[in-house]
């Protein structure tokens, strides 16, 4: 039987971890705003509140935010 890596050297009755289980919860706000200069087109902001950690960021684009929420897991990598 394969053990999963995750939980390799833990006992079936310790608890699970954030590192046993690497998962997330997120709010997630997405909007436009207009631009001051004539023919811009509109700019999309996103504002991202990690629920486990209350963590909060504000982003200028949308292409930031699946980075922004990986980096969230890289911090579970680096628990002691």
């Amino acid at each position: 039987m394969n053990q999963d890596p995750l939980l390799e050297g833990r006992e079936p009755t310790q608890p699970r971890t954030l590192r046993d289980n690497p998962s997330g919860s997120f709010l997630i706000r997405i909007w436009t705003e207009t631009r001051e200069v004539d023919g811009e087109p509109p700019r999309v902001r996103v504002f991202l509140r990690n629920l486990k950690t209350g963590e909060e960021h504000y982003l200028g684009d949308l292409d930031q935010l699946g980075e922004t929420v990986l980096r969230q897991f890289q911090k579970v990598d680096e628990l002691p």
